[in-house]
């Protein structure tokens, strides 16, 4: 196994991981969001 040759259950699994994380980075932001209370103006 190598870093320059990897193989496709490798790539498969790099995307998957990579997909989680994109998922969860979004929910996340997105209920930081609802959470951060709105500008105040005074």
């Amino acid at each position: 196994h190598s870093i320059m040759s990897p193989n496709l259950e490798a790539i498969l699994l790099l995307g998957v991981v990579v997909a989680i994380r994109t998922v969860l980075g979004y929910f996340l932001d997105k209920e930081l969001a609802s959470h951060t209370p709105a500008e105040t103006k005074d």
